[in-house]
């Protein structure tokens, strides 16, 4: 609407501007004068139009925050663009105060410990695009991870009905406690004592068988060295990098190779 107005305003005075032939009867200072006005007037119009674009670009500037799937290198690049829209004079300080309080905030807490501190645009974006490098490959790791370990544990259906079998050898009313009644008290307690060691033989000898099958069916055969006591994450040969088996830019699970420590 305001820019109608004036475009309006300007064409009004070049209609007002008394025509001039060059005749020595007409008023030549007079012509210049008003031709100077006019001019005088457009610069100033075009001044107030200025400001208003630089105010509008620094409102923008103020509201600016790195948005979510967009880069360091993008957000730096926009951010930079409207301080020199807003201010073509501001100090490079002043831009990386900008930038610094759209970042996203992970990345600005690193960047506000840096010493010394910060006060150049391009260490800016150098400090920053290493934070969001770091960030992306901590992601990276801790996914890689998670998945690495999903398949080390699996259901064995034998286990219930192993356990079950324990709890039966583990329970003193599977066994009859019932003793003639021509016994004598002393015959009864010599039973009593030998059946208690034959139970507690036996139950013994079924908590070892197992826990030895436990310990055996626990774990799938270990990816690194090929044991079945324990998980590939947590075999002491396992590489530090990549692939536990093979070092390579895979999962444990889906390495091709044989377990390298036999």
């Amino acid at each position: 609407m305001s820019d109608s107005v004036l475009t309006l305003a300007r064409k009004k005075r070049y209609e007002d501007l008394p025509s001039f032939s060059g005749q020595s009867s007409e008023d030549t200072e007079r012509f210049l004068k008003s031709i100077k006005i006019i001019t005088t007037n457009a610069r100033i119009t075009e001044d107030v139009e200025r400001l208003e674009i630089a105010r509008a670009r620094f409102e923008e500037l103020k509201q600016r925050k790195q948005q979510e799937g967009e880069s360091v290198t993008q957000y730096c690049d926009d951010v930079i663009a409207l301080c020199r829209d807003s201010d073509p004079s501001m100090s490079e300080p002043q831009m990386v105060k900008y930038l610094m309080s759209g970042i996203k905030l992970e990345f600005r807490k690193e960047l506000s410990r840096a010493e010394p501190s910060i006060d150049k645009v391009q260490d800016f974006r150098a400090r920053a695009k290493k934070e969001e490098d770091l960030n992306q490959a901590s992601g990276n790791f801790e996914l890689s991870f998670i998945q690495s370990t999903k398949p080390y544990f699996s259901f064995n259906p034998d286990q219930n009905s192993l356990t079950a079998a324990i709890q039966q050898h583990r329970d003193p009313r599977s066994y009859s406690q019932v003793q003639p009644f021509s016994y004598s008290q002393s015959s009864r307690n010599k039973a009593n004592s030998a059946h208690e060691d034959s139970f507690q033989n036996r139950r013994n000898s079924t908590d070892q068988r197992a826990s030895a099958v436990q310990r055996q069916n626990s774990f799938e055969p270990c990816k690194v060295c090929g044991k079945r006591n324990h998980p590939s994450i947590r075999c002491v040969h396992r590489k530090q990098y990549g692939c536990f088996n093979c070092g390579q830019n895979h999962s444990v699970r889906d390495c091709q190779q044989p377990p390298h420590f036999q």
